[in-house]
This record gives structure tokens, C-alpha cells and sequence, in this order.
């Protein structure tokens, strides 16, 4: 394959990747879209930065790890006893 073409391909999914945890940090739809841009020009900086500030907010709000990505996990507590 070309190497160009490959070149933007990663580029590409460094976008959708630093859209998706934009996402997940709470910006707006247009900050997601500008770091979309941004990231298919800078893709792993931005992508650095938004996983610093996701480990951060993880450690203000005391989630562990293992729930970083996607919903929680409820407790297996049994409710009325």
C-alpha cells in the first residue's frame, strides 16, 4: 500500500480516537470536531494530552482503572436485606 495513504489512515483513527475520549471528558461537539482536526495533523500530541487529562479525572473522581472505559459495573448487592 502507499505510504501515504497509510500515513493518513493512522492519522485518521488518532482523530476518532481523541473525538471519542473529547467525548467522554465532556467538551462541547465543536471542541470534539476541532480536535478532530487538529489530531489529523498532531495525532499522538493530542492524543497524550487527552489521555493525561483522562487519567487525571479519574484520580480527582477516585474511579479505579478497570473502569476506565465504557458504563460501570453495578454491585452484586442484593437489595431488601
Amino acid at each position: 500500500m502507499d505510504v501515504i495513504f497509510l500515513t493518513g489512515l493512522v492519522l485518521f483513527l488518532f482523530g476518532i480516537v481523541c473525538a471519542k475520549w473529547a467525548l467522554e471528558l465532556g467538551y462541547s461537539q465543536m471542541t470534539q470536531i476541532l480536535i478532530f482536526i487538529l489530531a489529523l495533523f498532531l495525532g499522538p500530541l493530542v492524543l497524550f494530552g487527552l489521555y493525561n487529562k483522562l487519567i487525571y479525572s479519574r484520580k480527582i473522581s477516585g474511579l479505579p482503572g478497570i473502569h476506565f472505559f465504557g458504563a460501570r459495573k453495578e454491585t452484586n448487592a442484593v437489595a431488601g436485606n
